[in-house]
């Protein structure tokens, strides 16, 4: 069960506490997001391509 006096912040109401943790999750886990589709993406475009059709762009 949460405890509001466990609450590590400035605030300590129950409907803070889990608002901001929710958030922080959140905010992480969309950022984490966001680096692997567009790291994902990039790098799966570029397996795709033989080397020598690569380098000849270059």
């Amino acid at each position: 069960m949460l405890d509001i006096e466990n609450c590590p912040y400035q605030y300590k109401s129950l409907q803070f506490c889990l608002l901001l943790n929710f958030s922080i999750i959140l905010s992480v886990g969309f950022s984490a997001g966001i680096g692997i589709i567009f790291g994902f993406w990039p790098a799966k475009k570029a397996a795709e391509l033989s080397p020598i059709e690569a380098l000849r762009h270059e």
